[in-house]
């Protein structure tokens, strides 16, 4: 931990000096401008060793903690344009630049990605066909023998719709969520958002794919309540932030409100008209194992009860699970965990370090999607990769 401390302190540093002496100080002369560019930059600086000192404080001040996240914020975009004109200056051999109109461009874009951020996710509609081969109209599913297993919680759904429209459509509607990271800035009043966005989806099915909480649950799990007005069945799987933050508090809290944790496991939906099966699975991020051994992913495991001719979704939070997905035989994998690197420029190298990092994608046959996140994580800024929610149509 000391020495863990000692490096984020270090780097810190640098990057608060280098934008200080590089960006800030040459702007002007005057002692009384010098004196407050000192007394921000140590100011700034010590929330973020303060924020570091304290993670794992619930009763840590919630001003403080969201005045840090946005000095975090400014300072990394202030951090690539100053690197940026640096770079500029060396690369073409110019004289120098006014640092007064890149101080002002870093602070229009942290403005313009905070707005991003807080305006909440939007929609993304996909659509895949072809799923449902053929269907079976009632009276055909009354005289077929083959027995049509099914998620009590989906068969007592949809037998309770008063639309008959919806009783017997002929596509399924799953809505998708990720990375939330409810904690010190996402809160109920953002949660609320999601969630209206969601009932006016009318989903099927909803799935949350990992780092839904992002703190203490004990304190924060109490932000989750609005999800309770989804009555559509709704299913979950971890991602690494919730163990990093006591994973089975997270569950719970995700469990009391209506969602149901698949560990390893999956679940059949048959629903209405339709004549194949869906299977829906979930297994646990893949850094679970290193908090809770019985967290280790086993996707064979989560495959116990399928048929072969099912459609096949798996709920992961992690991309780098799609070489197990697909040499499973999964149709669908279903994911998030990259916020699609959330700002500029961490957008241009998250590819780097996933398989896939947003939107659908094909790995050998297996459909791959990557939502972007449906909150943010650290810094509130989103620029160039907005959060969403991701509808899926299946027919």
């Amino acid at each position: 931990m000391a020495l863990f401390f000692t490096i984020i302190t270090l780097a810190l540093t640098s990057i608060w000096y280098y934008v200080g002496a590089r960006l800030f100080w040459p702007i002007s002369n005057h002692q009384i401008y010098h004196l407050a560019v000192i007394l921000f930059l140590v100011f700034t600086w010590l929330l973020q060793l303060w924020r570091f000192t304290t993670l794992r404080n619930p009763k840590a001040s919630p001003a403080l903690v969201n005045a840090a996240f946005f000095s975090l914020g400014l300072f990394t975009q202030l951090l690539v344009l100053t690197a940026f004109k640096d770079l500029t200056l060396i690369w073409f051999d110019l004289d120098p630049i006014h640092n007064l109109g890149f101080f002002s461009l870093g602070i229009f874009l942290n403005v313009l990605s905070m707005r991003n951020a807080f305006a909440g996710p939007i929609v993304k509609f996909i659509s895949i066909e072809n799923v449902f081969s053929s269907f079976l109209d009632q009276s055909q599913k009354d005289e077929t023998n083959k027995p049509l297993d099914s998620d009590p919680q989906v068969s007592s759904y949809f037998r309770t719709q008063s639309d008959s429209d919806d009783l017997n459509k002929k596509s399924l509607r799953i809505v998708q969520i990720s990375d939330l990271h409810v904690g010190p800035i996402i809160q109920t009043s953002y949660v609320e958002l999601v969630v209206q966005k969601i009932l006016e989806l009318k989903p099927d099915i909803v799935v949350a794919t990992g780092d839904i909480g992002d703190g203490d649950a004990s304190s924060l799990s109490i932000h989750l309540e609005s999800f309770k007005k989804i009555k559509a069945p709704k299913y979950y799987v971890t991602g690494n932030h919730e163990y990093y933050w006591n994973a089975p508090s997270w569950i719970a809290g995700l469990e009391r409100v209506g969602f149901k944790h698949l560990l390893n496991e999956g679940t059949a939906l048959l629903i209405n008209s339709f004549s194949r099966r869906i299977w829906l699975a979930g297994v646990p991020d893949l850094q679970g194992v290193r908090f809770i051994p019985s967290h280790k992913i086993d996707i064979q495991k989560s495959l116990e009860g399928s048929r072969s001719e099912d459609y096949k979704i798996l709920l992961a939070h992690q991309p780098k699970v799609c070489h197990m997905a697909q040499k499973s035989g999964f149709d669908l994998l279903l994911n998030g965990h990259t916020h699609g690197g959330q700002f500029f420029p961490f957008t241009l190298v998250v590819g780097l370090f996933n398989p896939y990092s947003e939107g659908m994608n094909d790995h050998h046959g297996l459909k791959v999607y990557v939502n972007l996140g449906t909150g943010f994580w650290g810094p509130p800024l989103r620029l160039g990769a907005p959060s969403e929610i991701s509808v899926f149509d299946l027919s």
